[in-house]
């Protein structure tokens, strides 16, 4: 019964807001009124389960399908427009690996897609190495032309996983394992130093007691919480004037349409449904939709993984929300190059340091 109802949502959606999913429960009950709660509207229990539905469907991976009168909808509202990413100016050297050509590149992406599209068990070691060999070709075709994301993506489907982004990442910085460093560094050093620089400032008032009622109802989820605050506040702490902090991140509420909210995402950024500290939902969006499900990573992870979406589809940072980012390559990454010309990121830093 669950699964049917959640068929017909699906058709226009994959996030519908709480309003929607009550509305549905409302008609299944009118229809079949036997299958009304005993307590309360009658309808609870059934919205719960479309929601954990619905929840169930994005992790397995089954899209839905908008029509197009909803998409034309969603056009006809006058939504705000974003400025389109601009891609970084930046130097590669191409250099193939020995004996590799375009031609045996391609075939190399043949197999890389062959083996991405299996539902399970897929060889990684064997991405893993294919992603090595092509990395000259992919970067010098990426960097060279015009390529929508979705295009390159398609291409190199391993890219659509956090797998994908932390090896190329790596490529790209010449690191070992650039995000496990960043993220590390992020939980280890700075998470208490920001909570506790935030704690007296007034743009910090919404997300610090939010944080310090989770830590007393969830004492055994301290550590999760406190991270999820820290993000969250970062791009609070440094906001720059006409900007926004949800170019970062993007936490939506019940009432909020998730399907828009990705749509509207022109720059990569965090995109999360629930409270910050118990997500319901965690990605990583760009170019109108979703490029990392990323489920219960650790929030201190997916700030990481954010930061490797831009190096690797070659975006550079919002320039109202810039700070942030130049905060995370300077203390996470120890990349100053930009970063000290910031007064604003050197002065945040240094306030954190004392």
């Amino acid at each position: 019964m669950t699964r049917d109802v959640c068929s017909s949502l699906r058709v226009h959606t994959m996030y519908p807001t709480k309003a929607e999913r009550e509305h549905v429960a409302f008609l299944l009950i009118k229809k079949f009124p036997f299958l009304r709660d005993a307590i309360g509207s009658g309808i609870g229990s059934w919205e719960t389960a479309f929601k954990n539905r619905f929840k169930n469907l994005r992790k397995t991976g089954q899209k839905g399908v908008e029509t197009s009168t909803a998409r034309n909808h969603n056009n006809d509202m006058g939504e705000k427009k974003e400025p389109q990413p601009k891609k970084r100016r930046i130097e590669e050297i191409f250099e193939m690996p020995e004996g590799e050509t375009a031609e045996t590149c391609q075939e190399h992406v043949k197999a890389m897609k062959k083996e991405m599209a299996r539902s399970s068990n897929r060889n990684l070691a064997m991405v893993k190495e294919l992603m090595e060999l092509t990395h000259s070709h992919r970067r010098q075709w990426f960097l060279k032309e015009t390529v929508p994301i979705s295009s390159f993506i398609e291409e190199y489907p391993a890219l659509k996983t956090p797998f994908g982004i932390k090896a190329e990442f790596a490529r790209i910085l010449g690191r070992k394992n650039p995000v496990r460093e960043m993220t590390e560094t992020f939980q280890q050093v700075w998470v208490e130093k920001i909570l506790a620089f935030a704690e007296p400032q007034q743009i910090a008032k919404g997300v610090v007691p939010a944080m310090k009622d989770a830590l007393t109802e969830n004492p055994s989820k301290k550590k999760g919480i406190e991270e999820a605050a820290a993000v969250l506040l970062l791009p609070r702490l440094l906001w720059e004037k006409g900007g926004s902090t949800e170019d970062f991140i993007k936490i939506c509420t019940e009432e909020e349409s998730l399907d828009n909210v990705i749509k509207q995402t022109k720059f990569p950024r965090i995109i999360g449904s629930g409270e910050f500290w118990d997500l319901d939902m965690l990605s990583i969006a760009v170019e109108g939709e979703v490029v990392l499900d990323l489920g219960s990573t650790s929030m201190a992870a997916t700030l990481s993984l954010l930061v490797a979406c831009y190096y690797v589809f070659n975006i550079m940072y919002p320039t109202k929300c810039s700070n942030a980012f130049f905060f995370c390559e300077a203390a996470l990454l120890d990349i100053h190059q930009t970063a000290k010309k910031r007064v604003a990121v050197n002065k945040f830093i240094s306030a954190l340091k004392m």
